[in-house]
């Protein structure tokens, strides 16, 4: 064990459950990197450290700076230090949510009894639409309180999953340095192991508890 990764394990101890430490133990029997394991522990590496000190020069645009108005400032402080050491560069695709998006989201892939049975406007319903959120109360996600971020790589390819991932681990060192820890909708259970079943929502960040 280096010393490298004894500190981390010094440093997550106390916080974490019998579960998680087991958790750990497997990313280690898979080979994982230091980095993969420092983002699981909360604690940066060497190398991570170092990349942080590098300022990409990357800037947002008045139309993400727009979308970060009134979200969580310290979501807002891990988004903006990740944008500074980002690889590449990334826009912000939504921030806080209105109800109202809340119920036009909720209403894609559900009919108006759905809608009704929910206490969403039957306006709102959308059966033929693909439904973007499985959550059972429409008003249930951390959008609505500015606790959670949608972001992508800019220019956008939905289908270039690799950017999103570098952009994710932007996002993750960025946590670890300011120690705010965040979620990733790709990888909801924080394993390290990426786009499991039920772990699709690649652009979402948000913030842990």
């Amino acid at each position: 064990m280096t010393v490298t990764t004894k500190e981390i394990f010094d440093h997550m101890r106390p916080n974490l459950t019998t579960d998680q430490v087991q958790a750990l133990y497997k990313l280690m029997e898979k080979g994982a990197d230091l980095d993969t394991i420092g983002r699981f522990a909360g604690t940066p590496t060497k190398a991570q450290a170092a990349t942080m000190s590098k300022p990409s020069g990357f800037k947002f645009g008045v139309t993400s700076l727009k979308r970060l108005e009134g979200i969580n400032p310290r979501l807002r402080k891990v988004v903006d230090r990740a944008l500074e050491i980002a690889e590449e560069d990334f826009m912000v695709i939504e921030g806080l949510r209105t109800k109202e998006q809340a119920w036009v989201n909720w209403g894609k892939g559900r009919s108006v009894m759905d809608c009704n049975a929910a206490g969403v406007p039957a306006k709102y319903a959308q059966p033929s639409a693909a439904k973007v959120t499985w959550l059972k109360n429409p008003l249930n996600s951390k959008h609505i309180s500015g606790n959670a971020v949608d972001l992508a790589p800019s220019p956008l390819d939905w289908n270039d999953l690799k950017r999103f991932d570098k952009m994710a681990s932007a996002m993750f060192k960025a946590s670890a340095e300011l120690q705010i820890p965040i979620r990733w909708g790709a990888d909801w259970d924080d394993d390290g192991v990426f786009r499991e079943k039920g772990e699709t929502d690649s652009p979402h960040f948000e913030l842990v508890g």
